[in-house]
């Protein structure tokens, strides 16, 4: 399996997307970053692609619009949709546009196969269709066969924004979602998870590689949030770094059993970072003693680090309701 990178961007502006799509591509060609996947929701906007243009196709004024160079005709983009951003370096036995787009016509008809959606390809379209209706719409560029621009998954679009548009030169009415289609059980992150497949060649934290492969691409300053238990390794000067450049919030994550080890007698343990398993006497007061220390010292490091960068911070325990957690943060800003 191919080594891939997973950028969830959360939501953020098409134009600022399409920089820096054009930024990882280039890295791509020249062998700076590894294959990459940009997971994102976009304001809504209507892109208007090159075949729209020479079929006259024009945009009521009620949407807000911008000329792409991806193939194809006019594509939503809004709430209620999944956008994945394939900057891919493809192999010479994939080296064709069709193969290409079949490939990813095939993961999504799998992922909705997954989640109990019948998905199809319509011989004369681009795409994937459920019910006699285009969910998904696909249209990539490529620079020494290196993709940009990708797919676009309708799952729960508000009113009748899509269904309004002539999308990809098809009927009004057409192109639809699958929550329309009454498949309202299907969410952003099963349909993200599923459509991935992603598994991780490593376990280990390093918050230094996401700190500098995301400083690398995103250029124009931006709101970041980063979640992790932030039991690493030294990523201080990664972070003050990467917080002199973009608003920077810590979401650490833990668990109130995670902060001391019980006196359980002699026992064995496996690490999940390392797969290593390791013989504990949880009985000496000393063990568990220096165990609690480096818990807090990390605990410690995490507030003092993203304090001196002048970032913010949020801790939420497994039990804690996150989205008051959210809220209350929000509100202090």
């Amino acid at each position: 399996m191919k080594k891939i990178q997973v950028l969830r961007a959360g939501i953020i502006e098409h134009t600022k997307v399409s920089d820096i799509m054009r930024i990882m591509q280039q890295k791509r060609i020249d062998d700076q970053i590894i294959d990459s996947i940009i997971l994102v929701e976009h304001p809504e906007i209507v892109t208007i692609g090159p075949q729209a243009s020479r079929d006259g196709i024009e945009v009521s004024e009620d949407y807000e619009q911008t000329v792409v160079d991806r193939g194809g005709g006019i594509t939503w983009h809004g709430p209620g949709q999944l956008v994945a951003y394939p900057i891919v370096k493809w192999e010479k036995n994939e080296q064709s546009v069709r193969k290409i787009i079949n490939r990813i016509e095939d993961l999504i008809i799998k992922t909705l196969k997954d989640l109990g959606i019948n998905g199809y390809r319509n011989p004369a379209m681009m795409g994937v269709w459920v019910d006699g209706k285009k969910v998904c719409s696909i249209g990539l560029a490529f620079l020494h066969w290196v993709s940009r621009h990708g797919l676009a998954l309708n799952y729960a679009t508000p009113g009748n924004r899509i269904e309004n548009l002539p999308c990809c030169g098809l009927d009004v009415g057409t192109t639809t979602s699958l929550e329309k289609l009454g498949y309202k059980k299907n969410n952003n992150q099963l349909i993200t998870r599923e459509l991935l497949e992603f598994k991780s060649k490593s376990k280990k934290t390093n918050i230094n590689v996401p700190l500098k492969f995301v400083s690398n691409i995103l250029k124009n300053r931006s709101i970041a949030f980063i979640i992790s238990d932030f039991i690493s390794m030294d990523y201080s000067n990664s972070l003050k770094i990467f917080s002199s450049r973009h608003d920077v919030t810590g979401i650490r994550i833990y668990d109130k059993s995670e902060e001391i080890i019980p006196n359980l007698g002699v026992i064995d343990i496996n690490d999940n970072e390392t797969g290593k398993r390791t013989t504990v006497n949880t009985s000496s007061k000393n063990v568990r003693k220096k165990y609690s220390e480096y818990y807090k010292s990390k605990r410690s490091e995490f507030v003092d680090y993203f304090k001196r960068s002048g970032s913010g911070i949020i801790e939420c325990n497994t039990q804690d309701d996150y989205q008051k957690k959210l809220l209350k943060y929000f509100k202090s800003r």
